[in-house]
């Protein structure tokens, strides 16, 4: 039984709506273990022996990508810097790149003391792309330490997060 029975009452017809539960097919099984396998070999790779420090990825973004700090002043660094301080306690010390290129506007900010990191983009499609992949190269670059794969902390999962979207 199944569908929607109509039942007459004093206000109005009801409807009662009755969920099955969905077998899962043969097809989403299989998904499934693929999505797990990846999951699980990408695990396994990841080592604590390639991590860096913020103050090193902060240096990195500027030289590897070709970001230049912003002026703690201005307009945009006041919006991100409120957005952050709503997403990390405590003492906030906050540094944001940003690169123009292509018609792209690209930023990343890091947080120090937390050893947050995020960012943006505004642009057409391939900008959209670019970034994502300069994203994924900070946050390997970034990498995880042994209580971080021990503990499965937020740092390490987001790595397996991004790694995971290849």
């Amino acid at each position: 039984m199944g569908g929607a029975n109509i039942y007459d009452n004093f206000d109005g017809p009801t409807s009662v709506y009755i969920k099955r539960k969905r077998l899962s097919n043969l097809i989403d099984k299989f998904k499934k273990m693929a999505y797990e396998k990846k999951r699980a070999d990408i695990e396994r790779k990841i080592s604590f022996y390639e991590n860096h420090a913020i103050e090193e990825v902060c240096q990195y973004v500027q030289e590897r990508w070709g970001f230049h700090i912003t002026d703690k002043n201005s307009a945009e660094y006041r919006c991100m810097y409120n957005q952050i301080r709503k997403e990390v306690p405590g003492d906030i010390n906050m540094y944001m790149y940003v690169r123009d290129k292509n018609g792209a506007h690209m930023d990343v900010e890091i947080e120090i003391n937390s050893g947050y990191i995020t960012g943006g983009v505004t642009g057409k499609g391939q900008a959209l792309k670019e970034f994502n992949n300069i994203m994924r190269d900070i946050y390997i670059f970034y990498g995880v330490m042994q209580d971080d794969i021990i503990e499965k902390t937020n740092r390490y999962m987001t790595l397996v997060n991004v790694m995971m979207e290849q």
